[in-house]
């Protein structure tokens, strides 16, 4: 395992290794305050490129672009990363996906933070179709678009096996871009139902942005199914009192046990994603007695 914690140590590091001398290396994670220096952006992708067994990798410190990806070769036998990209709005994530999704075809798990200051649509994510074996996607960024079903649909050609999928705002502190559902209600809470119909057997971790407020399906109309569905986060959605119990049966009438919700316990405004909870473990508890 390589781990650097700082910039200049990070490239005094990768400067004095090997291919030899880090022969077999399974790990690397470069955490440091975010850098833009391309020596080091240039050492980084060189030495991780020389890393043919890695299965790891871990970058918080460079916001890595798709040439970046592109210098860094296949790594067949990688199978988590974890990476921050942009800062610049010319960085085009949808490319740098397309260019992970050649490179590292066996991935099981991503997480990416985009720090661009444009809205960001979750088919950038289109690109990581070749990574068949995704079990885990999240995608953090500043200004998250809403969601669509289509675009769900055509996530979900890609991603057989999904497990996990988040597409959540990012933000550093309370005050920088801080993410209010009351200004971007998100796509309409009906998007869950697309998501148990693409990955019915396999999904267990839900976490979009979504609104009660354009309706809401009756549980007659619901098609889509969860198996194995554990949580849903609803932290940056707002749900209202008198939406409750239509939000409730509709959610229980997709799910064959009771989720845990994680929803923001602390908001300042009233937030009834509790009593949702209840109303929606009720309804599947009477169905089972």
């Amino acid at each position: 395992m390589f781990t650097a914690l700082g910039g200049d140590t990070a490239f005094a590091m990768l400067q004095s290794f090997t291919r030899a001398s880090m022969e077999h290396l399974k790990t690397i994670h470069l955490d440091a305050p975010l850098s833009t220096s391309q020596d080091l952006r240039l050492a980084f992708t060189t030495f991780t490129g020389q890393q043919k067994d890695l299965e790891e990798l871990g970058i918080r410190s460079l916001a890595l672009s798709a040439e970046d990806v592109r210098n860094i070769g296949s790594l067949p036998r990688l199978i988590r990363l974890d990476l921050h990209h942009g800062g610049d709005p010319g960085q085009d994530l949808a490319e740098a996906c397309t260019a992970i999704g050649n490179q590292f075809p066996n991935l099981r798990k991503l997480s990416i933070t985009n720090k661009t200051r444009i809205e960001t649509d979750i088919l950038v994510l289109e690109g990581l179709a070749p990574c068949c074996e995704l079990r885990t996607v999240a995608l953090m960024c500043r200004h998250p678009g809403a969601v669509t079903a289509e675009a769900i649909q055509r996530l979900g050609c890609g991603w057989p096996r999904l497990e996990m999928l988040s597409f959540e705002p990012w933000y550093r502190d309370e005050h920088y871009d801080y993410y209010k559902p009351t200004e971007h209600p998100g796509a309409p809470i009906a998007v869950l139902e697309d998501v148990a119909l693409c990955w019915s057997e396999t999904i267990t971790e839900v976490s979009l942005i979504f609104s009660a407020s354009d309706g809401v399906p009756e549980p007659f109309e619901v098609q889509g199914r969860f198996k194995k569905l554990r949580q849903i986060t609803v932290e940056h959605c707002r749900v209202y009192d008198y939406q409750v119990h239509r939000v409730a049966k509709f959610i229980a009438a997709m799910c064959t046990t009771a989720p845990w919700f994680e929803y923001n316990k602390l908001a300042e405004t009233p937030d009834y994603w509790y009593a949702v909870e209840q109303e929606v473990g009720a309804i599947i508890d009477g169905r089972e007695a």
